[in-house]
């Protein structure tokens, strides 16, 4: 979307307007717009009504579409967000990194993992994280956490494990254990 086109939005909307006008701003399907409001990507005001649930401010709207034009595939649903909704309510994610604080949340991984060796076995992880040995290799093996195997042993690098927890598939995972938890609340 063209600089112009950011102020045609601000004169054309009101300075509050509703998610059926916000999917069509944005150029998105309606739940997309859902999981941009109920992840907080934009900010709204939820009433928890089941109809006119949210409230969003125009001038939101606009700098999150800057941001969007900036990088899209930052703003891609979580996995998982579009399968059926077989008569249950879809939660979000555990988790999910505010786009803003990425490079705080890298910092934060960087300060938890800091009593750790540069290049971890499954072992470190596994203190550190929770999780147990072979879920851990169960992710290097289907290559979403890069390691090397040096003596049919792996060896993760510190900064491929933050990596892996900043991405879209560690996101994904649906059971964050205890650890993970402690990790949050630290900082």
């Amino acid at each position: 979307m063209m600089a112009k086109n950011y102020s045609k939005v601000l004169k054309e909307y009101p300075e509050y307007i509703t998610k059926e006008q916000l999917y069509r701003i944005c150029r998105v399907s309606k739940k997309t717009a859902l999981y941009y409001l109920e992840s907080g990507i934009i900010p709204a005001i939820d009433s928890g009504k089941q109809t006119h649930r949210f409230t969003i401010a125009t001038k939101d709207v606009v700098a999150f579409l800057k941001k969007r034009d900036k990088n899209p595939a930052l703003y891609r649903a979580q996995p998982g967000w579009y399968q059926g909704n077989s008569g249950y309510k879809r939660k979000l994610p555990y988790f999910l990194y505010p786009l803003e604080r990425c490079e705080t949340t890298k910092a934060r991984l960087d300060r938890w993992l800091e009593d750790y060796p540069d290049l971890m076995k499954p072992t470190d992880i596994t203190k550190a994280t929770g999780y147990v040995i072979d879920t851990v290799i169960d992710w290097c093996s289907s290559e979403k956490l890069h390691h090397f195997i040096i003596r049919k042993a792996f060896l993760i690098p510190k900064l491929s494990l933050m990596d892996f927890m900043l991405s879209d598939d560690f996101k994904g995972i649906k059971v964050k254990r205890d650890e993970y938890d402690d990790f949050l609340s630290k900082f």
